[in-house]
Formats: structure tokens, C-alpha cells, sequence
């Protein structure tokens, strides 16, 4: 770079290369100065960006924690034939609307610095399905809990697959490894609070059936998997 420079300079008048040995400095500094605030801005921009999605999560974890709870009243509801669990179950429901509310405002605010392909992909995966809690509600209000389980199951998967883009999201090692440990624990939460939910129906009822015992063993042995 030096001979580069000293060929430069050779073609120059006295004064050209005054100005440029005087000049020079300054403008190597205002360079460095430049992708010093460039570097600093991006590493700015991603700091933002981890805490949002560690947020997200949290909130979204909040959501399947509180579904898993709804699912287990819900079957201790209709296994007693409604005589039981009925406050709990308008509470848990009430609980469950709020955190929903809460991860509504929060994924759709100004300033979320998620790509819009993954808050597209988040909004076609969680937005159909939690909208149909309103069914649910509806056969286990009629003491119908054929497909309760399932309902509640298969809307906690969908928010542990949103949960797995928002940590895709995140670029710095650390927190990247702490984001999976916690959708690790999220997945074991969610294969114990079906565990219980089985149990309690099955408890409430008084008896079951193959398919129930077959899901419970399924259940049990996925759950065995993760803690392990």
C-alpha cells in the first residue's frame, strides 16, 4: 500500500502532496471514524433485536403455559360431568384471552425489528388456530371433550413452531444456545402438561379407554425422550 501510494505521489507537485500529507490523516480517521459508528449501529440493531425476541418468547411461553392449563381444567370439567372445576375453568379461560391480548399487542407494535418473513410466517401459523378457541370452548361447554386434547395439543405445537422462528431470529451465540435451551424446556413442559391433562380426565371420569391409555404411553415415553 505504502509504494501504492509513494507511485501516487510521484506524478504530484510540491504542493499537491503537502495538501495530501496534511489532509491525509484526517480523512483516514473520518474512515475509521465511519465504520466504527457502522459496526457500533448494527451491533445496536441486533442487541434490539435478541432482547424483542427473548420477550416474544417469554410472552408466547406464557401462552402455551396457560393453554396446557385450560386443556387440563377443561378435561377435569366434562370427565365430571361439569359438577366440577366450573370457576376454575371461566378463570383459566379469562387468563388465557389476556395473555393472548398481551402477544397480539406486542408482535404487531411499530419498531419490531423481526423480519417481515418471519412475522408473516408467525401470524399464518398462531393467528387460524387461536382464533378457534371459541370452538373448543363450545363442545367442552357441551361436555363433548372428544377432541379437547387434540384442540389445545395441536394449538400449543403451533406456538412452540412460532416460538422456533423467533429464535432463528437471533444472531449472537450466547443468547442464541440460552433461546433453544428454553424451547427445549418449553417442548418437556408441554409433553408433562399433557401427561396431567390425561391423567386428570382420566381420574375425573373414572375410567378410559385403548386409544387414551395408547396416548398416555406416547405422551409418557416423548416426554422421557426430552428429559433425557
Amino acid at each position: 500500500m505504502l509504494q501504492l501510494l509513494a507511485s501516487k505521489m510521484s506524478g504530484m507537485s510540491l504542493r499537491s502532496k503537502i495538501m495530501l500529507l496534511a489532509w491525509g490523516p484526517f480523512f483516514l480517521s473520518v474512515f475509521y471514524a465511519y465504520h466504527y459508528f457502522i459496526d457500533l449501529t448494527s451491533q445496536r440493531t441486533e442487541t434490539r433485536l435478541t432482547a424483542q425476541v427473548i420477550e416474544l418468547q417469554n410472552t408466547l411461553e406464557g401462552i402455551t403455559l396457560q393453554l396446557g392449563r385450560e386443556r387440563g381444567t377443561s378435561l377435569g370439567f366434562v370427565g365430571s360431568a361439569g359438577a366440577q372445576l366450573t370457576d376454575q375453568l371461566k378463570e383459566a379461560r379469562s387468563e388465557t384471552d389476556a395473555r393472548i391480548e398481551r402477544w397480539n399487542q406486542a408482535i404487531n407494535r411499530n419498531g419490531l425489528k423481526l423480519s417481515k418473513d418471519t412475522q408473516t410466517r408467525i401470524h399464518e401459523l398462531l393467528d387460524p388456530v387461536l382464533l378457534q378457541r371459541d370452538q373448543w370452548r363450545g363442545r367442552v361447554d357441551a361436555l363433548d371433550a372428544s377432541t379437547t386434547l387434540q384442540d389445545y395439543s395441536r394449538a400449543n405445537r403451533v406456538g412452540l413452531d412460532a416460538m422456533a422462528l423467533l429464535v432463528n431470529e437471533i444472531s449472537q451465540r450466547d443468547m442464541l444456545d440460552a433461546a433453544r435451551s428454553m424451547l427445549i424446556i418449553s417442548e418437556a413442559a408441554e409433553a408433562a402438561g399433557q401427561e396431567r391433562a390425561l391423567v386428570s380426565h382420566l381420574i375425573a371420569k373414572g375410567s378410559g379407554d385403548a386409544t387414551q391409555a395408547r396416548h398416555l404411553r406416547e405422551v409418557h415415553d416423548q416426554l422421557q425422550l426430552l428429559r433425557h
